[in-house]
């Protein structure tokens, strides 16, 4: 199971150089991105369901945190970036389990996955726990979104963390590792300048001192589904 030191040795290099222009100096988008946000910036219709933890109400701060970095990115990079996400979609993923655009996935394959994602979210959270987790820096997610990475705060903090998701991965194996964060804005598909980027860049090198600590317990995570990626619904 990875440990802290791992962790941050695997995520660091791309988290903090998260941002690659080709020869020519443009940034391309995500392939996948199209399938769920429109040239526009419009959210397309894309179903799935997913273990997340939710912001609780002891949590103020950092949803104040999260909605001034989020306020930064759309001053600089508005004209790159998707509808803006709201507040109620803060969330961190714990683990993905079925998802696509209508047609390509069905409500079938969706509840095939709900009844036994339940029953695990049933058993982890029986007992008492909480995990801590600290915002470290804001970084480009694979071509797709700008998130707000995050640390776990301990070695115990990891190790519960890793062994959440590791049980979860029995039932939808996503076959990668864990990268905490909390996605703030989605890009608008297509090929972006290097100017762009730079102002991109320069909201991530200007992050703000305040970096929270967002402390999740066991009544915090939950079983989700979605219609688009601004609108969850807690089953």
């Amino acid at each position: 199971m990875e440990g802290l030191e791992q962790f941050k040795n695997r995520v660091y290099p791309f988290a903090f150089n998260s941002i690659y222009l080709d020869e020519e100096g443009r940034f391309h988008t995500g392939g996948s991105l199209p399938d769920k946000v429109d040239r526009d910036g419009r959210m397309l219709p894309y179903m799935g369901n997913t273990m997340i933890f939710l912001l609780n109400q002891k949590q103020e701060e950092g949803r104040r945190c999260l909605i001034r970095m989020q306020d930064d990115l759309y001053a600089a990079c508005s004209d790159i970036l998707a509808d803006r996400l709201t507040e109620d979609t803060f969330h961190m993923t714990l683990h993905d389990l079925k998802s696509g655009p209508p047609g390509r996935i069905s409500e079938a394959e969706i509840q095939a996955t709900a009844g036994k994602a339940k029953e695990l979210l049933s058993a982890v959270t029986e007992e008492l726990w909480e995990i801590r987790m600290q915002a470290v820096c804001l970084f480009n997610m694979v071509n797709t979104s700008v998130v707000l990475g995050l640390d776990p705060c301990t070695e115990e903090d990891c190790r519960r963390l890793m062994e959440l998701y590791e049980a979860f991965e029995e039932i939808c194996p996503l076959h990668y590792p864990m990268t905490p964060h909390i996605t703030l804005a989605y890009y608008r598909p297509g090929v972006c300048s290097r100017e762009e980027m730079e102002r991109l860049e320069a909201v991530f090198r200007n992050l703000r001192e305040e970096k929270p600590v967002f402390a999740f317990r066991q009544e915090d995570l939950v079983y989700a589904e979605f219609d688009d990626m601004n609108h969850y619904r807690q089953e």
